[in-house]
C-alpha cells in the first residue's frame, strides 16, 4: 500500500469502493456543482484573520523543534554505550547502572520522536486544511477537535515533559559508570568460560533491543496511520454546498 502511494500518487479520498478520486477532481455525487478541492493562491483575507487554533499552531513549531533536537541527541548517547561489561565479577553492578541509563535513554528518543512526529503532523495538517477552499476552518476545526487528535496531543505534552526529567537520569547513570570504568584499575584476562558466558550474555541483549525498537516502530507507525485517518474523514467532511444551497439549485 505505501509503495503504490509513492508510484500512483497519493489519492486518500475514497468515494466507492472502485478506487479514489484525488482532491482537486472530487465532484459531489448529490449534484452538479464542482468542488473546489484546494483554495486559490490569492491574497485571500480570510487567511490573514487570527484564529485560536493558529496561536495554538505557533507554539506547536517551537515545541516541533526542540523536540526534534532531543531525539537528536538521546539517540547519539545511545551509541555512547560502551562494549566493557561484565555480567559477572566486580562490574556486575556498574553493568546494571549502565543498561539502565541505555534504556531510560532509549525511550527518552522515543518519547521526544512520538512528541515531534505529533505536533509537526498535526501542524501540517490542520494548515493543510486551512486552505482547502471555502469550508476549510470548519475542516480543520473538526480535525483539531478530535478526540483521537487530542488524545494524541496530551500524550505528545506528556513525552515533552518528562522526557527532559528522564534524559537528565539517563545522563547520570552513564556518567557514573564511565567515571567509575575510567578510573578502575585493569581487571585481569578473562577465562575462555568467562568469555562465552558474556557473550551469551551480549546476544540476549541484542535480541531484547531489537524486539524493543520493533515495538517502538510499530507504536510509530499507528501515530501517523492515525492522524493521516482522521485527515481523511476531516478533509471529506462540511462539504462546499449546504443543504439549503443543493435545494435551491435542485429547483432551478
Amino acid at each position: 500500500m505505501i509503495a503504490s502511494q509513492f508510484t500512483q500518487g497519493f489519492q486518500p479520498m475514497s468515494r466507492s469502493a472502485g478506487g479514489n478520486v484525488p482532491h482537486t477532481r472530487l465532484v459531489m455525487e448529490e449534484g452538479e456543482i464542482q468542488r473546489e478541492g484546494t483554495a486559490e493562491i490569492t491574497n485571500d483575507p480570510r487567511f490573514f484573520a487570527e484564529n485560536v487554533i493558529e496561536k495554538r499552531l505557533a507554539a506547536f513549531e517551537a515545541l516541533a523543534v526542540i523536540t526534534g533536537i532531543m531525539a537528536e541527541e538521546s539517540l547519539k548517547q545511545t551509541f555512547e554505550l560502551s562494549k566493557e561489561f561484565a555480567w559477572t565479577g566486580p562490574l556486575l553492578v556498574i553493568s546494571i547502572l549502565q543498561l539502565i541509563g541505555f534504556f531510560i535513554m532509549v525511550f527518552v528518543a522515543f518519547m521526544d520522536l512520538v512528541a515531534c512526529a505529533v505536533l509537526s503532523l498535526q501542524l501540517f495538517f490542520t494548515i493543510r486544511l486551512f486552505t482547502a477552499g471555502p469550508t476549510g476552518f470548519d475542516k480543520a476545526s473538526r480535525f483539531y477537535t478530535d478526540d483521537r487528535m487530542w488524545r494524541w496531543r496530551e500524550r505528545a505534552i506528556f513525552c515533552v515533559k518528562w522526557s527532559i526529567v528522564m534524559f537528565v537520569l539517563s545522563t547520570g547513570f552513564m556518567l557514573c559508570v564511565k567515571f567509575y570504568v575510567e578510573g578502575a584499575p585493569e581487571v585481569e584476562e578473562e577465562t575462555r568460560r568467562q568469555h562465552t558466558s558474556e557473550y551469551h550474555g551480549h546476544q540476549i541483549l541484542a535480541a531484547v533491543v531489537f524486539v524493543v525498537f520493533l515495538v517502538l516502530s510499530y507504536i510509530l507507525a499507528w501515530l501517523g496511520i492515525e492522524h493521516t485517518k482522521v485527515f481523511n474523514e476531516s478533509y471529506s467532511s462540511v462539504e462546499l454546498c449546504s443543504p439549503l444551497m443543493m435545494t435551491t439549485s435542485a429547483r432551478h
